[in-house]
Order: structure tokens, then C-alpha cells, then sequence
């Protein structure tokens, strides 16, 4: 990779190209920017926009619809470690996840066993906001149920 590309270059919707490489199962892409991501000056400061917040680590997570995996345990936990440390005003995976309605993402993350990650469900944010308040406030019933809506079958529209 040219040591001058910007990885955190964000287009019209506010995504880096790590996103669009994950949500189009580009795998090796994928690790190649995560690694100049994880080693970048840039990286350290880097902050992920509150709106696409928890995004990064849910198209990781997600299986396709036949049920098939496209990443590798270990390249989840490194997307996942690295945006739960830059997610801002204290909010973790789940704040995001439960706001969003993307309870398949958090059924595979525990499944996966990213709890050091994801963050917990006590966790309150800035707002003194619990993941439950937050899914609560935006009606995002499948969170509080457990039922499922697809990250990769919402966003390939953007594609």
C-alpha cells in the first residue's frame, strides 16, 4: 500500500474505505487497511463519526443471508477493538448497536465472544445512557427482543 494513501479519506456518507471493503467481503483489502489503519499516526487520533458508529464492526460480524462467514475470528476482534476505542462521548458497540436496531450484530458478538470490545450493558454514555436507554428511545425493538435486522442487507444500498 503507497505509504502517502489517506485509509481514513471519508467519501460522501461519511465511510472510509475499510467499511466498503467489509461490506463487499474484500477480505485481504480488508486486512491491508486495518493494519496501515492500526499503525498510522493518524489512527491514534482518528475518531469515528457518531453516526457511523458501531458500522465498522457490524459488517465484520455479519454472515451473509445463506449463513456463510466472511471473516475470520481474529480480523473481527482487530475491527472491533479498534472502533470501540475511538467511538465518542463514551459510547460503546452497544450504545450504537441498540440505537441502531442491529440485534443480529449483537448475538454474533457474543457468540464470538467480543465482550472486552463490544462493551457492557451497565456502561453509560456522556448522557448517562445505558445501551437498553438508547434502543429504548430510538424503538429499536429487535434489540430489546432479540430478533434480528441485517446490517449488510440495509447498507448494501449504499454501495
Amino acid at each position: 500500500m503507497s505509504s502517502n494513501a489517506n485509509t481514513f479519506s471519508e467519501d460522501t456518507e461519511g465511510l472510509v474505505p475499510i467499511y466498503r471493503a467489509l461490506l463487499l467481503g474484500y477480505t485481504k483489502v480488508v486486512e491491508t487497511l486495518l493494519e496501515a489503519m492500526e499503525c498510522s499516526e493518524k489512527g491514534k487520533a482518528w475518531i469515528v463519526r457518531p453516526e457511523v458508529g458501531g458500522d465498522l464492526t457490524a459488517a465484520a460480524i455479519e454472515t451473509l443471508p445463506d449463513g456463510k462467514v466472511l471473516y475470520s475470528a481474529d480480523l473481527v476482534q482487530r475491527v472491533a477493538k479498534f472502533e470501540a476505542c475511538r467511538l465518542q462521548n463514551s459510547r460503546s458497540l452497544l450504545h450504537h448497536w441498540a440505537e441502531k436496531d442491529y440485534a443480529v450484530v449483537f448475538s454474533r458478538s457474543c457468540e464470538m465472544g467480543l465482550h472486552d470490545a463490544e462493551g457492557s450493558f451497565d456502561m453509560k454514555d456522556k448522557n448517562g445512557s445505558t445501551p437498553l436507554d438508547c434502543a429504548i428511545r430510538a424503538g429499536s425493538i429487535g434489540t430489546m427482543l432479540r430478533k434480528t435486522k441485517p446490517v449488510i442487507a440495509t447498507k448494501r444500498s449504499l454501495l
